[in-house]
């Protein structure tokens, strides 16, 4: 077994790359008014921040800061489950196939 990641019906190969995944499809959030806020994740340094800016009215950047987030922790999946279970169908279709030619060659030996 080849321990993974689960995030979104998606075994990933580790926990980073379960977080990259995370990060990565957050939509970025944004605060409209007579000031405006930006918020978005970020890869900065191989360490995932949140960054958020401030925009005034004439929508020039005035202020903005970045944390570095903690990532969370994902279920852990079997990586070679989806080879192992294509293996099994593989051999089912295989079976079923191998059935049918047998039962033709029979019926066609007994005519």
């Amino acid at each position: 077994m080849s321990t993974g990641a689960l995030f979104n019906g998606m075994c990933y190969p580790s926990q980073s790359a379960a977080a990259d995944a995370f990060y990565s499809t957050a939509a970025p959030a944004t605060l409209p008014g007579s000031t405006s806020y930006t918020g978005f994740y970020r890869l900065i340094a191989g360490q995932w921040n949140y960054t958020q800016t401030t925009y005034n009215s004439s929508g020039v950047a005035t202020n903005g800061w970045n944390v570095v987030v903690n990532s969370p922790t994902f279920p852990t999946c079997d990586t070679l489950q989806n080879l192992n279970d294509g293996l099994t169908l593989g051999w089912l279709i295989a079976s079923v196939w191998a059935g049918v030619w047998a039962f033709k060659a029979m019926r066609k030996g007994t005519e």
